[in-house]
Formats: C-alpha cells, sequence, structure tokens
C-alpha cells in the first residue's frame, strides 16, 4: 500500500473516532479559537467525576479541508 493511500486510511479512522467521541460524551460547552490559518475548538463536558475534554483542530489542506483531533480526557 502506498504510504500516502495509508495515511489517508488513517486520517478516516480517526475522523470516525472523533465523530464517536463527539456522540458519547453528549459535549455541552465550546470554545473557537481562530489563528491565522487554523481554527480550534475545546469542547468539555464535565459529568461530577471525569472531565471530558476534546480538541478539534481544523487544518486547511489543499485541496480538502483535513480535521485533526486529540482527546484529553478523565482529569
Amino acid at each position: 500500500m502506498h504510504p500516502r493511500e495509508a495515511a489517508r486510511m488513517r486520517d478516516r479512522a480517526s475522523l470516525s473516532h472523533i465523530r464517536a467521541a463527539t456522540r458519547t460524551l453528549t459535549l455541552e460547552k465550546r470554545a473557537t479559537f481562530d489563528t491565522s490559518q487554523k481554527s480550534y475548538w475545546l469542547y468539555w463536558h464535565y459529568t461530577g467525576d471525569f472531565l471530558f475534554l476534546l480538541l478539534v483542530t481544523r487544518v486547511a489542506v489543499l485541496p480538502s479541508q483535513q480535521f485533526v483531533g486529540c482527546v484529553a480526557g478523565n482529569y
């Protein structure tokens, strides 16, 4: 498999993971940070025992927009 195809598949897998996390967390709050090239969305949801954080970065990659995110949770 071509390295570029493998990277594309990894991106798709992480994208569906982010979507699933967004659905399950029922996120209540959202903060948006705009820089010159990128937009950052920070979602948080506090259950009383756990604080779930979801940081989503939208990176402009030609020819398509690509979504990159990381989940930091359970503090």
